[in-house]
């Protein structure tokens, strides 16, 4: 699900310590967006305000703080706590997790190019679908080329592929742990081969899909 910017305002940022009781403000009457997304298992939390006034040295980046904040229609918003990615007068703030996971949480990236990172192209695609209780293994059409990629979300963050010219049909989101991809990317000025499987379908835009490691990991 890709976040939707949510408008909040007369917000305060108070010092995350689980188990200290005392609120110690460091951010005061803000306003701006508080966004939440999902990404298969992981879940992820951004903000980010302007306006408010900077109280005991504002927020610091890698602390985590926790909010007090009202809606468009002034009632009050439910903000999870996050790690402060940028301090000063106009701080933002962010949060991943995987959920069923070990708990673990990261400070959530800047999503504003997106949920992925480009990390190399890749040629000589070959897409399979297979299907273990059936035990076959289906060769599923697509371009020769797409992308390997990585989330910039989740604990730990997914390693996967981008092709394009799926036919419609042959993927859909959720479709878990059935898929792999054989190609080839440049390494050193020579092609070398590289293999993903236990791939889930995260995205589907026509013919462009999204493959990515399952996690936890799919048990047949």
């Amino acid at each position: 699900m890709t976040p939707i910017p949510s408008p909040v305002h007369d917000v305060n940022v108070f010092l995350y310590t689980p188990g200290v009781p005392m609120p110690h403000l460091v951010y005061a009457e803000g306003a701006g967006t508080y966004s939440v997304g999902t990404l298969m298992t992981s879940i992820f939390y951004n903000a980010s305000l302007s306006g408010g006034t900077v109280r005991s040295g504002g927020p610091q980046v890698g602390q985590s703080y926790w909010f007090q904040a009202k809606d468009a229609d002034g009632n009050t918003v439910q903000m999870h706590w996050m790690t402060c990615l940028k301090g000063g007068g106009s701080p933002t703030f962010g949060l991943t997790q995987t959920l069923g996971g070990l708990g673990a949480t990261a400070p959530a990236a800047d999503l504003s190019e997106g949920l992925y990172i480009d990390v190399a192209p890749i040629s000589s695609v070959e897409l399979t679908y297979s299907d273990p209780p059936a035990q076959f293994i289906l060769s599923v059409p697509c371009d020769d080329t797409g992308d390997l990629i990585s989330t910039r979300v989740g604990t730990p963050h997914l390693m996967g592929v981008r092709v394009t010219g799926v036919p419609e049909g042959y993927a859909h989101v959720g479709m878990r742990g059935r898929f792999a991809v054989s190609a080839e990317v440049e390494r050193d000025g020579a092609d070398a081969p590289v293999h993903y499987g236990d791939l889930t379908c995260a995205e589907v835009d026509g013919g462009s899909c999204v493959f990515l490691q399952s996690w936890p990991p799919h048990q047949s």
